[in-house]
């Protein structure tokens, strides 16, 4: 290390112990006047990055190290060996046209650059253009050089196992095709001997960039960020099912049926996939299966993640992994609600290693019947039901409900009795429904709901003897409760939510942070320094005050 920052100091600059004795924040002041030890790990974080960028004029820049400090000259290859993620930007797709920084990439001194520690690569290019024109003769020699140069990328990082990959829609109206399309075999290099790739696409087209196509190539984790999945994408995440632990897909496709089949009928199974994400399927729901019947899938799945409408008819997305499944998240729409009746999915118990549940309500409060309500709440329950009272410990939910009702569901299901965090946003509670969740779930650390604009009051009791009463019938109300937040939907006043606040925190010794909305955090401030110094909760002053810090 010392070796390595001889060489880079500015000696006019900063004459030997000019520098010793300085508190300058600046990383150069730091890096010369740390210890040998110190001074390493800087170097280290400061030269964990190594960035080419081949500017909109054609001109190859090499940015280096970016954090390291401007006023000391730049690490040179000898430091390769501490770069954890060498980065390729291009500015303009039209840059790579002619070639010419590209053939700069491949001469000295970067012909020989090899990175031999670094475990990432990022390859972006960067464009706003939503079209491009030009010879087929500059298409031909930039497809040579992006070839020849994709497989030198690729050799400078012989360690890396992970490449994010992202590129603009950009179309090219003579070959009438996606320039990521035109290019996409000569990229195939890039993706050699990784385990982790994540792609990203953006611009305004439908029509996204290829890939190029792949047999398994030994993926763990996918990550597909595009505006539309190509039958590309899919087929190299259905290629590599037996090795993939990890999915992610932002938008699921509209041929999506072919995740788990392909054209020759041969059925798809993620022997290994242990978190599945589908963040999108805008006008896609009830995808069938041809031939489904009981075929599991994903055996070892432990998270299933859909943000979106459920986009299949039945429930091929849930079996054989009931022994697996540790964490659900599932749209309430009524389509996948009958779904899951339909097949029975979620028996009681059935989900024995269940740890959390997140419900995501696509429903307005306008679009939200009594009928919806009913439905939701029985189905929430019933998924409940499905996980064992030892495991299950979180629960979120997002929606207007019946409160009355939503109290008696958690009052009587012993599922639900050991759980660690609740949320339940857009269903507003009174002081005296919370009184009940907390004696229900007496291991509960976070709560999270609406207040009612209601005067809190328990037993016909409300302020100020309120306070005296819960002492004296409730104290201790939990030995758990860590962390309270106010959902921005609360009706109360700032002054009420922080009453219930403090409340909360005199019976509930272990209680240390509330949070409110951003609009509400001055008047609920000023609540709390009012209350502290008045009866009834001058004496707990103490006790109260963390509140205000936990702002």
């Amino acid at each position: 290390m010392e070796s390595i920052v001889s060489c880079l100091v500015v000696p006019e600059k900063y004459p030997r112990g000019t520098l010793a004795l300085s508190s300058d924040p600046n990383p150069a002041v730091a890096l010369l006047s740390c210890c040998h030890s110190w001074r390493a790990l800087l170097i280290s974080q400061l030269c964990s990055e190594f960035y080419f960028l081949i500017e909109e004029k054609n001109e190859l820049v090499v940015t280096s190290f970016p954090r390291w400090p401007k006023e000391l000259r730049q690490p040179g290859f000898p430091a390769c060996a501490l770069v954890k993620e060498v980065r390729f930007q291009v500015v303009m797709w039209k840059s790579l046209m002619d070639g010419s920084a590209l053939r700069k990439l491949l001469g000295s001194p970067y012909s020989n650059a090899v990175f031999p520690t670094a475990s990432l690569l990022t390859v972006s290019v960067v464009d706003s253009s939503a079209s491009i024109n030009c010879a087929d003769s500059l298409i031909t020699t930039a497809r040579e050089y992006i070839g020849e140069i994709s497989q030198r990328i690729r050799s400078m990082v012989p360690a890396a196992r992970e490449a994010r990959i992202s590129w603009p829609n950009v179309y090219h109206t003579g070959a009438k095709q996606e320039l990521a399309n035109i290019f996409s075999p000569e990229t195939s290099a890039l993706y050699m001997g990784l385990k982790r790739i994540s792609f990203t696409e953006i611009g305004g087209f439908d029509t996204p960039g290829d890939i190029p196509t792949f047999g398994n190539i030994g993926l763990t984790h996918l990550t597909i960020r595009c505006k539309s999945s190509k039958s590309s994408f899919i087929r190299l995440a259905r290629n590599c099912a037996p090795t993939l632990r990890e999915l992610i897909i932002y938008e699921f496709p509209k041929d999506g049926s072919t995740l788990l089949r392909g054209s020759d009928g041969v059925p798809a199974v993620y022997s290994k996939l242990e978190k599945l994400y589908i963040a999108q399927s805008i006008g896609i729901q009830g995808l069938s299966l041809p031939q489904s019947g009981s075929m599991s899938h994903f055996p070892a799945l432990r998270s299933l993640d859909i943000r979106c409408k459920y986009p299949f008819d039945d429930d091929v997305l849930f079996r054989g992994n009931h022994e697996s499944l540790e964490h659900i998240s599932v749209p309430l729409d009524m389509q996948f609600m009958a779904m899951s009746a339909e097949n029975d999915v979620f028996q009681p118990m059935k989900f024995t290693r269940l740890h959390s549940i997140d419900l995501l309500n696509y429903y307005g409060a306008q679009e939200m019947t009594p009928y919806h309500i009913d439905t939701i709440k029985d189905f929430v329950f019933k998924l409940a039901r499905a996980g064992t009272p030892e495991h299950l410990q979180i629960v979120r939910w997002s929606g207007p409900s019946d409160e009355t009702k939503l109290l008696y569901g958690i009052k009587h299901n012993k599922t639900l009795s050991n759980m660690r965090i609740l949320e339940i946003s857009k269903s507003v509670f009174q002081f005296s429904d919370v009184v009940v969740i907390l004696k229900a779930m007496p291991l509960l650390k976070k709560l999270w709901f609406s207040l009612d604009k209601k005067v809190p009051m328990l037993d016909g009791v409300r302020m100020p003897k309120l306070l005296t009463h819960l002492l004296a019938n409730y104290y201790p109300l939990s030995r758990s409760l860590y962390s309270v937040t106010f959902d921005q939907g609360s009706k109360a006043s700032a002054k009420q939510v922080a009453v219930v606040a403090m409340l909360l925190a005199v019976v509930s010794p272990t209680l240390a942070l509330t949070q409110v909305d951003s609009e509400m955090k001055a008047d609920y401030f000023s609540g709390i320094e009012a209350a502290i110094v008045t009866r009834p909760f001058q004496k707990h002053a103490e006790r109260i005050k963390p509140l205000a810090k936990s702002l």
